[in-house]
């Protein structure tokens, strides 16, 4: 709840609570509409010996901290933040993805309940374009940017949102030690729970619509000693769903281990966090056609007799960390982590829907003739050294014979991220880097039914393909403070080197080398300047402006011989807003402009297997921003916030035109983009009549957007034949109500101290809309057939949930 007043820390949590605020300082991002901060007390105390030194070094270190967290208030970027509470009260059919809905100009959807295929846009810009970090380190996928292509581990995520914190959602180019690595957007900032010094047990259980199941367990052992105590957090969640459409039923698990080590009277501290996340089930194919929903019900899918996708999916992060004060002036850290990844994705389609008359495109994961056409002896898909299965042979027909798709994805992500903070009579200067080295494998396999044999050299599509990439980025950041601490100037920059390569066992489609593995390295380097000025024109009101450079490197893809890899896209952004922010209310407004240029353009030939890539589009957007909320009473608040967002296409080029990605065509100069919502909105109050109970009402609109359609197959230019582009026509435009409860009752019986009773109810008047909606002709035999249709994907009806959970003391 936002604006509680501020409790003293008692003797025992002292010295701990107030260096690990420092410390958390180094990279602490308050929202800019944040709740009031907490500050300790500047009594002076002696540590649990009595040592009166190390009080006095303690309460210096605190007047540094409660300055640092005055400054911190005036950051002159836009900063949202998703609180604790906020998390821990949300519907269990949410994802760590789509809560960020409540956040100013974000839009978020996904297929299924909880982290099923989730697409994002921030300000219009899309998912891979965005740096995603958890507790500091990168979460994105550093080889591909975002969560990686269209059907490339986006079931799942690293971490649930059961284990999660807090969020800060950075649109635009943030300060340098806020940004992430490699974002032309926006930067998502996830922080894990930490330990608590009381030890507790707790166990829960949500039940919920669609056969929605789920079990979770929290364990911390406390400070086992005193200031310097280790405390331990063990927490586990599984959920099943059979999912709000029909056929796609999925499981989830998420495990976190984390471990707190404070030192030096708890001055500094080691830590280290454990996650595995586990995932598996089937998702949509392909959008629905509308027809198809018209004749047999809006949730509609294809049935497991004409087609399915299944996909398995394991993460396993491991962060090592440590902080460590060295004097009242420096602080330094630095965080060692591995992010493993493993998928597996099968993919099948009934031959007898493959086919020039069938209207519909029923798959788009496993589509003989559509992404990979014939194959096998006689075909451009033939290698006898790499490639020998005939699919008519074995099958009878090419149809039949690959009818079934099947692939093998494997990353890692190993690096270490070193961190400083120097705090000088009139600067706070923060400082470090990353250095990263990013490994993925992938094989694929085509047959005529699953299971399948996957033999390399047989009926591999790809096989042997692996890529590396190495990232070298430092970053110093000051923040100045002039006229009696009114003015801040916070100067930045970043520098990063990227190596990236690329290999490929053998080449299709080039009858002359076939033989020749492919092999492409490149080298790119890149500067991003910041500048933000934030100036205090009353007490509890700020001005702020700022201007940064970002950059984004390219996405690893299978290019052939004759391609070399594009160099990075770049955006310039310009932001200027007020704040007001006051024990009772906060208001923000800003206004900002993003030019991104070099963008990468993307040109594939289904037919020859041709690609180029290169850099060439241009893209503008500019927009506005409106948040606040307001304490009517002690026990009820109102929220909301406002979002409007422009983002037009400057010149014509090949792109992926979808914020999924799933989708190449092309930009003609001035048409909108697509799927970005024009105004999006969030309104809503929170009423706690006492400590035990909270009542959240919200609603969440998503304004009219335009869609894309398929140009047709007889349009003069060949290259712009079936050419997927943004049309005219928009859909959206909805309000989603939502609406939690939660009660705890004081429960003093078999070790339990409190039992805690929940409800939610997603989308509380049952509205029917669309998520994604385009309109598109069928493929056959890398051509477009037939007539266009529409289809989308259908939005999460009603979702109702009932949880207890108890916890024991």
């Amino acid at each position: 709840m936002l604006y509680k007043k501020a409790k003293k820390p008692t003797r025992t949590n002292y010295l701990a609570a107030s260096i690990s605020l420092i410390l958390i300082g180094q990279a602490l991002p308050l929202a800019s509409y944040a709740a009031t901060t907490t500050q300790p007390s500047n009594t002076q105390t002696t540590d649990t010996s009595g040592n009166t030194g190390t009080a006095v070094k303690i309460k210096n270190v605190k007047k540094e901290y409660a300055k640092l967290m005055e400054a911190e208030k005036n950051i002159p970027s836009v900063v949202s933040s998703i609180s604790s509470a906020s998390i821990k009260h949300a519907s269990n059919s949410q994802s760590i993805y789509s809560i960020l809905n409540s956040t100013p100009s974000v839009n978020v959807y996904k297929q299924n309940i909880g982290n099923s295929v989730p697409v994002m846009t921030v300000r219009g810009v899309r998912m891979s374009q965005l740096a995603i970090e958890l507790d500091g380190i990168p979460m994105q996928d550093l080889l591909y940017g975002g969560t990686g292509p269209t059907g490339h581990f986006t079931q799942g995520a690293n971490v649930g949102l059961k284990q999660l914190s807090t969020i800060k959602v950075y649109p635009g180019v943030a300060p340098p030690n806020r940004q992430g690595f490699a974002t032309v957007g926006g930067t998502i900032s996830y922080t894990t729970r930490n330990p608590s010094r009381k030890r507790s047990f707790e166990l829960g259980t949500k039940v919920g619509s669609f056969g929605t199941n789920d079990y979770s367990f929290d364990y911390n052992t406390g400070a086992l000693g005193g200031v310097d105590g280790l405390r331990t957090l063990f927490s586990y969640n599984h959920e099943y769903t059979d999912g709000f459409i029909k056929d796609t039923p999925m499981h989830y698990d998420n495990f976190m281990l984390s471990a707190i080590k404070p030192y030096d009277y708890g001055l500094s501290q080691l830590s280290a966090t454990l996650l595995y996340g586990k995932s598996s089930g089937n998702s949509l194919s392909s959008p629905i056609p509308v027809a198809k929903q018209d004749e047999n019900g809006f949730y509609w899918n294809w049935p497991k007799s004409v087609t399915y996708n299944y996909t398995k999916t394991h993460y396993v992060t491991t962060i090592l960390g440590d902080r460590t004060y060295i004097n009242p002036h420096l602080v330094l850290g630095a965080k060692l982590f591995d992010i493993y990844r493993w998928e597996k994705a099968y993919s099948w389609i009934n031959p007898d829907y493959v086919n020039a008359s069938y209207p519909y495109q029923v798959n788009f994961q496993a589509s003989p003739y559509f992404s990979y056409g014939k194959m096998g002896p006689g075909t451009g898909y033939y290698n006898p050294a790499h490639f020998t299965y005939d699919p008519v042979q074995e099958f009878g027909s090419y149809v039949a014979g690959e009818s079934a798709y099947y692939t093998k994805n494997q990353d890692n992500t190993f690096g270490i991220r070193p961190s400083g903070l120097l705090i000088l009579p009139h600067n706070d200067v923060r400082f470090g880097g990353m250095a990263v080295q990013a490994h993925d494998w992938h094989s694929s396999y085509v047959w005529g039914s699953l299971p399948m044999p996957a033999t390399n050299g047989y009926n591999s599509g790809i096989y042997g393909r692996n890529d590396t990439r190495s990232i070298l980025s430092a970053y110093v950041q000051d923040k100045i403070h002039l006229l009696s601490n009114r003015l801040r100037i916070e100067p930045g920059i970043t520098y990063s080197g990227v190596s990236t390569i690329i290999n490929r066992p053998f080449k299709n489609y080039n009858d002359a080398d076939q033989n020749v593995p492919h092999r492409l390295s490149t080298w790119f380097t890149s500067t991003q300047p910041y500048l933000g000025i934030s100036y205090e024109l009353t007490k509890n009101t700020v001005a702020y402006a700022s201007a940064a450079k970002g950059t984004r490197y390219s996405p690893v893809v299978d290019v052939n011989a004759n391609s070399t890899a594009p160099s990075p896209e770049y955006v310039h952004m310009y932001e200027l807003g007020i704040r007001r922010d006051t024990p009772r209310s906060y208001v923000n407004f800003d206004t900002w402009m993003q030019n991104m240029y070099d963008m990468f353009s993307l040109y594939i030939n289904y037919s020859t297997g041709y690609s180029a890539y290169e850099n060439v589009g241009k893209i503008r957007m500019k927009g506005a921003e409106l948040s606040g909320g307001y304490k009517l009473t002690p026990q009820w608040e109102v929220y909301g916030n406002s979002s409007f967002t422009l983002a037009h296409y400057v010149n014509g080029y090949f792109a992926n035109v979808t914020p999924s990605e799933g989708q190449f065509g092309y930009a003609f100069p001035g048409q909108p983009l697509a799927d970005i919502p024009r105004w999006t909105g969030n309104l809503g109050t929170i009423f706690t009549p006492d400590e035990h109970t909270r009542i959240k009402l919200d609603t969440h609109y998503t304004g009219r957007m335009h869609y894309t359609y398929d140009l047709p197959p007889t349009e003069p230019n060949p290259m712009l034949q079936d050419a997927t582009t943004t049309s005219s026509k928009k859909f959206g435009n909805y309000w989603i109500v939502n609406l939690s409860a939660s009660h705890t009752i004081p429960y003093h019986a078999y070790g339990i101290k409190q039992i805690k009773l929940s409800l939610n109810i997603d989308n509380l008047f049952d509205k029917k809309y669309y998520t994604h909606y385009y309109q598109i002709y069928k493929e056959w035999d890398s051509q477009a057939v037939g007539q266009p249709y529409d289809a989308g994907y259908p939005g999460e009806p009603r979702y109702i949930s009932l949880g207890v959970s108890a916890k024991f003391g």
